[in-house]
């Protein structure tokens, strides 16, 4: 099959094709992990990003929905897999950034991608994105808005308001005083416990996605975040909502990151910028945590790839030269010796 043709079809209204297709991304990117043909760090980095992933906003296909679609073939092809994966890396870092307008300041997701991602890891795919699906389209979750990559909903903070303010920042434990903790919200949550992703939906909304959301506005609307921005506003004699513009130009930059580029261009100093407003005080502490079981085989992932045609002991395998195939390992443990 070629990975360069895809069904887009069911997309518009994520559904289970798509779920399935998630399970065979996440799938291929654990066995290139194994096999180390990607870092660790970046693999889980993905994952968190895809499985975060489900509308996005103005009809748009979901960020990485040709990416995902592509994914069997990637299976049946691992030579295939390094671009392909590449490919959704920069994806991901390109929309993360998308609302960064001035040099030194982050690109924050209102909800964490590891918090969403790890709402659901332990259900199977269907009922993972099922839960998704739950939280994005529900009415009376209609106040949970910052879900997934889409640079509509990025934040734009400066470092001290994202990770830095001993007081005040984006990621602040609640249950420590001064502390940052960017894993807090996706560790020892209560609602493991409830299997049924509509309910379980319900339980991520209170317990995880409003607490965390509001946190991440009250520091994207600091004074110290909102006089920032009005500087590099002032800077360039324009308001804060054009400074902040995520609308893109024809090679898909967004205005955003055009404003952080000018200035730049014309000597801004966020160092000096940070000195001028205190933004180097009351440095918190860093006690982060991550959640485990990234790199660990979803439930059901065997029925994953056999409702998409494939073997469901699918593995890869590497020669002595570094040429990558694909196989079909036994279930009998004596003939994998």
């Amino acid at each position: 099959m070629d990975a360069r043709r895809i069904d887009l079809s069911d997309i518009i209204n994520v559904g289970g094709s798509y779920a399935d297709h998630l399970g065979i991304a996440e799938d291929v990117i654990r066995q290139g992990a194994r096999l180390g043909l990607i870092d660790d760090s970046k693999a889980k980095r993905v994952l968190r990003m895809i499985g975060a992933q489900g509308e996005s906003p103005n009809g748009r296909l979901p960020l990485f929905a040709a990416d995902i679609l592509a994914a069997p073939a990637i299976m049946e092809n691992p030579q295939e897999f390094k671009s392909w994966f590449n490919g959704l890396d920069n994806k991901g870092t390109k929309e993360q950034q998308a609302a960064n307008a001035v040099p030194g300041m982050h690109g924050h997701h209102g909800n964490s991608v590891s918090s969403i991602a790890a709402a659901g890891q332990d259900l199977p795919v269907r009922d993972h994105v099922r839960m998704l699906n739950e939280i994005n389209r529900n009415p009376e979750f209609s106040d949970v808005d910052m879900m997934g990559t889409n640079r509509e909903y990025m934040l734009g903070i400066f470092e001290q308001e994202h990770l830095r303010d001993k007081e005040m920042n984006a990621h602040l434990d609640p249950l420590k005083d001064g502390v940052t903790n960017t894993g807090y919200w996706q560790n020892d949550q209560s609602y493991h416990s409830e299997m049924d992703p509509i309910r379980r939906a319900a339980l991520v909304v209170d317990e995880t996605l409003r607490p965390q959301q509001a946190l991440s506005k009250a520091a994207f609307n600091s004074p110290l975040n909102q006089e920032g921005i009005q500087v590099a506003a002032d800077d360039l004699g324009i308001t804060t909502d054009e400074l902040l513009d995520v609308s893109t130009n024809s090679k898909g930059k967004t205005q955003a990151n055009e404003n952080r580029d000018a200035l730049k261009k014309s000597g801004f100093d966020a160092k000096g910028m940070g000195k001028v407003l205190h933004m180097d005080r009351r440095s918190a502490s860093n006690n982060t945590t991550s959640n485990a079981g990234v790199l660990d085989d979803r439930p059901g992932v065997a029925d994953t790839r056999l409702r998409l045609g494939m073997s469901g002991n699918m593995e890869w395998r590497e020669d002595a030269q570094g040429f990558l195939s694909s196989y079909l390992a036994s279930n009998n443990p004596r003939r994998r010796r």
